[in-house]
């Protein structure tokens, strides 16, 4: 009922407190940019998934973050704070259908993106070409798949499908490097 909503509204608070303190913390203690882990955000399309970019700014005078973890936490003056969700990255940047393969993106067993879930639109259940790589991205390691699709396979009588395939790969991994 009404009691069970509030707990559970009241958990998820709690957790995006906690990731979002997290990723502070980090982001003041190393001076650099800082993913949340992923996260519901608090907008107007009401559950959507993404993460938030926590960027720390310190006092004036400062040339960059001041040197060793106490001046840094001294220094802090404020902390820019930038939310994306999930679903706008992966239409965006990521668009599906400017490539012949699949994508999967994986933060900590949280799926941010999956191109390669069986039975979904020009999904190949047995691809000629994947791959599989780390991305460090801004605190977080993302474990990514990439796959030909069936796109892809039609085309395999032409030598471009090679091509593209290393140049989705290469443009995908620059993305996030």
């Amino acid at each position: 009922g009404g009691t069970d909503a509030v707990v559970r509204v009241g958990g998820a608070a709690a957790a995006r407190r906690q990731r979002r303190a997290t990723a502070a913390g980090e982001a003041r203690d190393t001076g650099e940019p800082r993913f949340t882990a992923p996260l519901e955000l608090v907008r107007r399309d009401e559950g959507a998934r993404g993460l938030v970019l926590m960027m720390p700014v310190y006092a004036h005078g400062s040339a960059g973050p001041p040197s060793g973890i106490d001046a840094r936490r001294d220094a802090l003056s404020a902390m820019v704070v930038a939310p994306f969700a999930l679903h706008e990255l992966a239409g965006g940047s990521l668009a599906r259908d400017s490539r012949q393969v699949g994508l999967r993106i994986e933060d900590a067993g949280h799926v941010l993106v999956d191109e390669l879930e069986p039975g979904a639109p020009g999904v190949d259940p047995d691809p000629l070409h994947v791959g599989a790589f780390e991305l460090e991205m801004y605190g977080r390691t993302w474990h990514a798949e990439i796959a030909s699709d069936l796109a892809f396979r039609a085309d395999t009588g032409l030598r471009a499908p090679l091509a593209v395939l290393g140049a989705g790969i290469g443009i995908d991994a620059a993305l996030f490097a």
